[in-house]
């Protein structure tokens, strides 16, 4: 039995040897290799290329290659470099097929471009390798260092979709509301969120201003009942499209930005999954780091299947309009007049958590009205919120078959006027345990975990739990650890390697490499992966046979790859368990 599990360990070896590598190092050239999602570049070739998580410097001698599709902002490329004391220097950056980053298909351009080597023109700096961010070093009266690679910054979407309505001249459910959060992390071998002496800037790319795209701004004053009208591009709470996020607290916020899901380059074709750009400067204006997240809002709520003229909802009612086919029903049943008072807030009447209006007294929540309204006629969630082309439940729990009513109940659940809307939600510690459980009374999006770093700084929004089947959402985790998921990379916040002790979770990383790759004494997992009461053979091929992939039964470590040492820790226990 020795003699096997030494025959084991050298086929593990040798596979992880032939496996292709992200990282690699060129040994006859001295030249290495890197393949992520570019995060930022410059005009023409010459400049600094944000790649993955590092950042590397392109001149004229750089070969472009485009063969796989343009070398655009989120797109999957490969860059071979050189470091040097300037350093890391491009000598090659080619597109590479979106899957390889772990993106969907339809990822940015389908359309192959052959032989497009060289085409790019160069309208950039003279190929020295100066340009850049800023100078290095401090900028004086100990202020914070600019190093860019000694700051992280990791933002998310408060909500994980924000739903508004396509019009406002009848009434309104919810109005342009994206909310983007932040932290900023100072790296080192104890790493510390930093709020002071930084500001994090934001803004969305390719979307400068909605006023062009919604009517929002012409009923704004009316339905919120505001002292002034709002000015065009403004959200209610005082953040345009870009500007400068706010301390609150242990992160940055924008509140209320008055997003549409229509960029300024396709005005008219819906795009739910916008990026915004997060840009963090020292007091001196400094760039100390950026980072790229998904700013998602959506109209799709689908009224029209029964509200239309003559519509199952109401069948005598035809005037032409939805929303106005709605609130005829409305007065009708309710013997209100609305449609003499339009535009209407619903949230005026009935109370709202998620606009923070107090309601009618005697009258039911938005919530528990419009679900309490619709639970004999539907349970598709996709009736009402984003939707059949959407689909904002996008992520790792969608991907393995859950649906909205696994956590929320169906809509009678909703419904229940007890429920207090937006407040009472499924807590992650009810399936997962205490270990990953919320703070005590407090939400998913309001907890924080490992060093105070908030759980969706790492995990994601709720309804778009990393990795998730839209390529912007994962543009973040590529940025700063190299592969779309969980960000659980020891290195993306930590210097030296790997720290001793318990990390997320109360899970303990390996101090024998950087990856947050876990200890398994604290799961009481030996390798016994089909369960049988030991580790032998069979469970040796199984790991084997799923070597280089994810699954989890095959993971005995459970750092998300299956690898050597799975192997390892598995043939450790050959022919027993502990």
């Amino acid at each position: 039995m020795k003699n096997l599990k030494w025959i084991v360990l050298f086929m593990g070896t040798v596979l992880i040897f032939a496996m292709p590598l992200t990282i690699r190092a060129d040994e006859d050239k001295d030249e290495h290799e890197m393949l992520g999602v570019i995060g930022s570049r410059p005009a023409g070739i010459s400049g600094e290329w944000q790649i993955g998580n590092m950042t590397f410097t392109a001149g004229k001698k750089t070969k472009i290659k485009q063969e796989n599709g343009p070398l655009q902002v989120g797109a999957c490329a490969k860059v071979k470099y050189r470091t040097g004391d300037s350093g890391n220097n491009a000598t090659t950056i080619k597109s590479e097929e979106p899957e390889k980053c772990g993106q969907s298909q339809n990822h940015g351009h389908n359309d192959k471009t052959k032989d497009r080597d060289h085409e790019e023109e160069d309208h950039g700096s003279d190929g020295s390798g100066d340009s850049g961010n800023g100078g290095g070093g401090n900028s004086g009266g100990g202020s914070v260092p600019v190093s860019q690679d000694e700051y992280i910054v990791i933002g998310w979407n408060d909500l994980g979709m924000h739903c508004m309505d396509p019009s406002f001249e009848d009434f309104s459910v919810l109005p342009p509301f994206n909310t983007l959060w932040a932290q900023v992390i100072k790296r080192g071998p104890e790493p510390k969120i930093v709020t002071s002496g930084v500001t994090v800037e934001y803004s969305i790319v390719d979307n400068t201003e909605s006023a062009s795209k919604t009517n929002f701004w012409d009923y704004a004053q009316q339905l919120f009942n505001l002292p002034q009208p709002l000015p065009p591009n403004v959200g209610l709470r005082g953040f345009g499209l870009s500007g400068e996020m706010e301390v609150a607290g242990d992160h940055f916020a924008a509140e209320g930005i008055p997003l549409t899901e229509y960029t300024d380059s396709a005005p008219t074709t819906p795009n739910p999954y916008q990026v915004a750009e997060l840009v963090v400067k020292d007091t001196a204006g400094n760039v100390l780091a950026t980072t790229r997240t998904v700013a998602p809002v959506s109209t799709e709520m689908h009224c029209e299947h029964c509200h239309n003229d003559g519509g199952k909802a109401a069948p005598g009612i035809s005037t032409g309009v939805v929303k106005q086919n709605i609130l005829t029903l409305h007065d009708q049943e309710e013997g209100t007049t609305l449609m003499d008072q339009r535009p209407v807030l619903c949230a005026g009447c009935h109370s709202s958590n998620a606009l923070g209006t107090p309601g009618s007294a005697g009258i039911p929540s938005l919530s528990a009205a419009m679900h309490g309204k619709h639970q004999h006629e539907t349970n598709d969630c996709y009736q009402c919120h984003p939707g059949p082309q959407t689909k904002c439940l996008r992520g790792t729990m969608a991907a393995e078959g859950m649906q909205c009513q696994d956590c929320h109940g169906n809509i009678s659940d909703v419904a229940n006027p007890a429920r207090n809307p937006w407040l009472d939600e499924p807590q992650c510690g009810d399936c997962h345990g205490d270990a990953h459980a919320e703070d005590p009374g407090k939400l998913y999006r309001f907890s924080t975990g490992h060093g105070g770093v908030y759980c969706q700084a790492c995990h994601g929004s709720q309804h778009a739990v990393y990795p998730t089947n839209q390529p912007n959402d994962n543009i973040q985790s590529m940025m700063l650890q190299g592969k779309a998921g969980t960000i659980k990379e020891c290195e993306v916040c930590h210097t030296g390697g790997a720290p001793s002790g318990k990390g997320p979770h109360g899970e303990r990383a390996n101090s024998a490499g950087t990856e947050a790759s876990f200890d398994i004494s604290d799961a009481g997992i030996t390798g016994d992966v089909n369960s049988d009461g030991q580790v032998d053979i069979l469970d040796l091929v199984a790991i084997v046979s799923s070597f280089g992939s994810s699954d989890s039964a095959s993971d005995v470590n459970r750092d998300g790859t299956v690898d050597i040492l799975d192997v390892s820790l598995a043939a450790g226990n050959f022919n027993g368990l502990d």
